[in-house]
């Protein structure tokens, strides 16, 4: 198990950076790549509207690479960015899924699918407080852990399969 964190000029040279863990994780993928995220975006916070593209372009590549990407995000971040998930979605080894358990939360309208999870071949998973946005990632203090123990790993496939599967889901 290695903990991994962003942003890197917070990072000590002990830990993984997030994006290396990302890039590791995703790019390592042979056969599956399971994603469940509260949050994936290529917009920029705050700049001149140029795209984030570290995630959209990792995620293409492992399915150009025919990796079969499943990818499930919450309602929030499609209703943010719809064109991305509808394209993700038609990009031959990417199902995209998305989730919504507002009915959930307490007050209506307030459940969120919060999770940042990564899982790749079964094996490996990436756990993280990082959405998949660029400040995210790049300029916010977040940490994860990247495992490879089979157990855990199985029960946080365990937790994609049943959100995957569930009646929340819709594709876009």
């Amino acid at each position: 198990m290695l903990v991994v964190s962003s942003p890197d000029k917070l990072r000590d040279s002990t830990l993984l950076s997030t994006t290396d863990a990302l890039r590791r994780i995703i790019g390592q993928a042979r056969l599956n790549l399971d994603i469940e995220v509260n949050s994936l975006t290529t917009r920029v916070d705050f700049g001149d509207g140029k795209r984030f593209l570290l995630l959209d372009s990792l995620i293409r590549k492992a399915a150009w690479n025919t990796v079969r990407v499943r990818l499930l995000v919450d309602k929030w971040a499609y209703d943010f960015e719809p064109q991305l998930f509808r394209n993700l979605n038609n990009v031959d080894n990417i199902s995209v899924r998305i989730i919504d358990i507002s009915e959930l939360g307490p007050n209506p309208g307030t459940g969120s699918v919060h999770a940042k999870l990564v899982i790749a071949d079964g094996q490996r998973a990436l756990l993280g407080s990082a959405t998949f946005s660029q400040r995210q990632i790049m300029e916010c203090r977040n940490v994860g852990l990247l495992v490879e123990d089979n157990r855990v790993v199985g029960q946080l496939q365990h937790v994609f399969e049943r959100d995957w599967n569930s009646s929340y889901c819709f594709k876009p």
